[in-house]
């Protein structure tokens, strides 16, 4: 079955004690995608508000994993455990906003393979803000790289989104689209953005339960009316 398109990041909480309830809320609408970003605090959230409540089978998770040597590992991997109480990540990115991350990636993606064929990762992929070039660039020489997660702002076309949206779709790459503004503020540009065909998930920032409430009948309307317009 397809997950619906809206995740839950956590980390964009401004109130943490609020994670139960809106993940609760979250998934009794049919949600499943939530992120966290690999550390202390962030996991101690999640853990509360999902690993400790629900099934693993019944969540999908992504997050970003702190480089580490291959020989270190089993002590991450025993950490996140303790932590989050995962034993894998569904997605995993590496994060490519500077020059310097660029370099790195042949070298970060080679621990995450281990990861992968060690069953800790399922998919793999790139957190990007750059220009289209070089995302086509990297998309070239890392056809192994799964998906691409962008950031959404200022619109389609007079950002950079657009341009590394057509990159990627050209690649076949399905994308995770990140907004800046919380839904009520960008009522428009969720349900815009949830309408593009390779868009695989949308990440609004959820700060509160309204947020959460709004997000979800953004959601499920946009929904509607791309399912109506398929059976057309």
């Amino acid at each position: 079955m397809q997950m619906k398109k809206l995740g839950f990041y956590l980390s964009s909480l401004s109130m943490p004690e609020c994670a139960p309830q809106m993940a609760k809320l979250f998934m009794e609408n049919g949600f499943t995608y939530f992120e966290t970003n690999i550390t202390s605090k962030s996991c101690s959230i999640f853990r509360q508000a999902v690993s400790e409540l629900y099934p693993r089978r019944a969540y999908t998770i992504a997050g970003r994993v702190p480089f580490v040597e291959k020989n270190e590992l089993p002590h991450f991997w025993l950490k996140l455990h303790s932590i989050c109480e995962l034993d894998r990540l569904d997605y995993c990115w590496i994060s490519v906003t500077n020059e310097q991350e660029r370099k790195n990636l042949p070298d970060r993606l080679e621990v995450l393979r281990h990861l992968q064929m060690e069953g800790r990762i399922h998919h793999i992929g790139i957190s990007f803000q750059g220009n289209a070039v070089l995302l086509d660039e990297i998309l070239t020489v890392h056809p192994e790289l799964e998906y691409v997660k962008l950031l959404f702002k200022d619109g389609f076309r007079t950002s950079g989104f657009g341009s590394c949206y057509q990159v990627a779709a050209g690649h076949r790459k399905p994308i995770i689209a990140v907004l800046e503004d919380a839904p009520d503020q960008s009522f428009s540009t969720l349900q815009c953005v949830m309408e593009y065909p390779h868009v695989m998930m949308v990440l609004p920032s959820l700060h509160q339960i309204q947020d959460m409430e709004c997000a979800i009948r953004i959601s499920d309307s946009t929904q509607d009316q791309i399912n109506a317009c398929k059976s057309i």
